[in-house]
């Protein structure tokens, strides 16, 4: 069971991987603003984690 954990793991990181080269490719001189979006979003998200109620 956490050898399908480690998989999973690895399959994120690949498709993130595949995910951000294809949007260098396809955003070119774009990619700051796009780089800068993904980063705010995501420490939102861990944000909202920690926000307890």
């Amino acid at each position: 069971m956490l050898s399908d954990f480690y998989r999973a793991q690895a399959w994120k990181y690949v498709l993130a991987g595949v995910v951000f080269v294809s949007a260098i490719k396809i955003f070119g001189n774009q990619f700051l603003p796009f780089i800068t979006a993904y980063l705010a979003t995501l420490s939102i998200y861990w944000f909202s984690l920690l926000w307890k109620e």
